[in-house]
């Protein structure tokens, strides 16, 4: 669903998501999802020559990685592969990231946001189908932050994708089970508050990415969400033979396809309901 959104938005680099029915070795093991590797190339995440692709995740477990200096995020630099130049090479590159980077990071820390000149590195159009995707998923990921990408041609703006990562989305954080509270907020407060709560706050709280929210998201409302909904009552469907057989493998639950569809269509209608009161 985060997924078809993404493509209802025209999201560049946005993954294609395929149920498939897995046997190894001759054992049926379930139903899975297919997708596109996640990799930096010419027909995947192209970000040209000269271009950058990094995360934001708390994690930190990558070679190559900084942490910014006003925000504290911890990014990791997915591309160029560092660890494929020589060490000064490396270095050089690096340090070429962070202080460009950091650059960014001090724009929107400054006192002066939103009446400065971040936006001028910073592709507001991008940002904003970033956050439809996350807010109607509900993905609070962004807040840790984890999983979060942002890509970077070279002589261009920072742009926010692709996205990732939606286990937890719908509801999930905090609750644990999917499909509740589809009020909630997507950013955290108080001392549940991560780092990437405060950048990505700041950002959405600027009167210029509020006006590009409303127009957007209008659009998508009228335009995009009934093929949306059409696209997961289509998908519930030609899965529903495999939903059955993968729960006799996994009994994981006695609910039904149908179950499912309806608690996700109905969640989303909900939570389209508190998004159109965002601004």
């Amino acid at each position: 669903v985060a997924m078809k959104t993404g493509q209802l938005l025209e999201m560049p680099f946005t993954h294609h998501m395929i149920p498939v029915d897995v046997t190894l070795n001759g054992e049926y093991i379930g139903n899975y999802t297919f997708t596109e590797h996640k990799e930096v190339t010419e027909n995947r995440i192209n970000v040209g020559d000269g271009g950058w692709l990094v995360e934001l995740d708390t994690n930190f477990d990558e070679d190559f990685k900084i942490i910014s200096s006003k925000f504290v995020l911890p990014v990791m630099i997915q591309h160029p592969a560092l660890d494929k130049m020589s060490v000064v090479d490396a270095d050089k590159l690096l340090n070429e990231i962070k202080t460009d980077f950091n650059a960014l990071d001090e724009l929107i820390y400054s006192d002066a946001v939103p009446n400065n000149n971040y936006l001028n590195y910073f592709d507001a159009d991008a940002f904003v189908d970033f956050m439809i995707v996350y807010i109607l998923t509900d993905n609070e990921e962004i807040n840790h932050p984890k999983s979060t990408y942002i890509y970077k041609k070279s002589g261009g703006k920072y742009c926010m994708g692709p996205i990732w990562d939606f286990d937890w989305a719908f509801g999930y954080e905090w609750s644990y089970t999917h499909f509740v509270a589809p009020n909630r907020n997507l950013f955290w407060t108080g001392e549940k508050a991560g780092r990437g709560t405060a950048f990505f706050a700041i950002i959405m709280s600027d009167p210029a990415i509020g006006d590009v929210f409303k127009t957007k998201w209008a659009k998508f409302k009228e335009l995009q969400y009934p093929i949306l909904v059409e696209y997961i009552n289509e998908y519930a469907e030609s899965i529903r033979e495999s939903h059955a057989n993968d729960q006799k493998v996994w009994l994981q639950s006695s609910g039904s396809i149908d179950t499912y569809r309806d608690q996700m269509l109905n969640w989303l209608d909900k939570r389209v309901a508190y998004m159109d009161g965002l601004f």
